[in-house]
């Protein structure tokens, strides 16, 4: 099922945005999807505010799974990519899209473009559940100690 509305490109977009991104997935998809989903719809909105040249923004929102959320608007030409770092002020957007979603992407449409991201609540727990890969084979940490909070054993 989607949900698809119509936004001013203006500042209060961003807060439509997100209220309305979290009002259609709140009853449909698991709290840190929706929570994930409301911070990026935040971000691409945002941009589609600051470099869209006044066009009208579409958000669609589409909550079959894995959660699909797409933001158009009528600019055509460079597509956007990730720029910078955390570390840089602005510009991190994108970098967040890029590292919170599981998959994200830009299409040209006959319109413009429409920058989109995936949330999948199954990968959401397999993440939630899984090892560092960089401690792949690595042996636990004891329990109590600072790597593996938890109740100190007795000593023998």
């Amino acid at each position: 099922m989607q949900h698809i509305s119509r936004l001013d490109p203006a500042a209060e977009a961003v807060g439509l945005a997100r209220g309305q991104v979290r009002a259609v997935l709140s009853p449909a998809a698991p709290p840190e999807v929706t929570e994930t989903a409301v911070l990026l719809v935040s971000e691409l909105v945002t941009n589609a505010v600051k470099f869209g040249a006044g066009s009208e923004i579409t958000l669609v929102v589409d909550i079959r799974e894995p959660v699909r959320v797409e933001i158009h608007d009528a600019i055509p030409g460079t597509l956007p990519k990730p720029r910078g770092s955390v570390e840089e002020p602005g510009g991190r957007g994108l970098l967040l899209v890029d590292r919170l979603a599981d998959s994200w992407g830009v299409e040209p449409t006959h319109a413009g473009k429409s920058v989109w991201f995936e949330l999948s609540a199954s990968r959401r727990r397999r993440r939630r559940g899984a090892t560092d890969p960089s401690q792949a084979g690595a042996t636990p940490a004891p329990p109590g100690t600072a790597e593996q909070p938890g109740p100190v054993p007795p000593k023998e």
